[in-house]
């Protein structure tokens, strides 16, 4: 899910997909709340999955974003 959420909607999509996916996980990891951002969809939806269930924990990207600056 997270590998399509970046593929589909990062400002750098001409980039090899796992670069995509390396930059993302290196801004999530420093923290950086602006560039985990700009792979973020306005209609995002973080979502959580475990086992067979799949639930909605946030959705927006304004939303989400508030949420990581608590979490950072």
């Amino acid at each position: 899910m997270v590998v399509c959420a970046l593929l589909c909607h990062c400002r750098i999509a001409d980039a090899a997909p796992a670069d995509i996916v390396q930059a993302y996980f290196d801004a999530y990891n420093r923290h950086d709340v602006v560039a985990v951002q700009s792979f973020f969809a306005e209609d995002i939806r973080w979502l959580s999955i475990a086992g067979p269930s799949m639930t909605t924990e946030s959705s927006g990207r304004d939303r989400i974003i508030d949420g990581l600056r608590d979490y950072f």
